[in-house]
């Protein structure tokens, strides 16, 4: 069968002889089977996918990627199931969207159905959203709330900052 290779999660699926693809919770990643580092294909909410939606995903033949998505709808509580295909393209293919930058600690499934709703709706405007609270990241907890602090108090992008709770805003 050829060589064994360690691999980064459960869900990995081959791409090629030389990397794999893993869905981590909030996004795809593509691993390097040789230097054993994996990167960040794409971002769900960043597509428009719900990330708890994603049951499965693969790569075309003409480079693009396919998403089968289902679960239910939070406000119909109506079952779905569709499949997506995220298809690269370049900031001038994208045209003159403005952005809602949101800054938060994480995302409860109700919230992000809102963003991907009023995404999906507007032409002209996009949120985009960073979660500190990183699966794929191996920093403590601390240094995640660290540096959603910091970057609140001085990273002038950030439009909005989102608290799941309010005990995010006491600590």
């Amino acid at each position: 069968f050829g060589e064994a290779v360690d691999i980064e999660s459960e869900s990995m699926k081959p791409m090629d002889e030389k990397h794999g693809m893993y869905n981590n919770g909030t996004g795809l990643y593509i691993y390097d089977y040789a230097t054993k580092e994996s990167e960040l294909y794409c971002n769900w909410l960043d597509c428009s996918i719900s990330s708890s939606s994603v049951s499965s995903f693969g790569m075309l033949s003409d480079g693009n990627l396919a998403v089968y998505i289902q679960g239910w709808n939070n406000r119909t509580g109506e079952p779905y199931a569709d499949v997506a295909i995220i298809k690269e393209i370049s900031k001038e293919e994208a045209g003159n969207i403005k952005t809602i930058d949101v800054a938060c600690m994480w995302l409860d499934s109700d919230v992000e159905s809102v963003i991907i709703d009023f995404n999906k709706k507007n032409s002209d405007y996009r949120i985009t959203v960073t979660q500190y609270d990183d699966y794929e990241d191996e920093a403590s907890h601390e240094d995640m709330v660290n540096k959603f602090t910091t970057d609140i108090a001085s990273n002038t992008d950030i439009d909005v900052v989102f608290f799941q709770d309010y005990s995010q805003v006491v600590n």
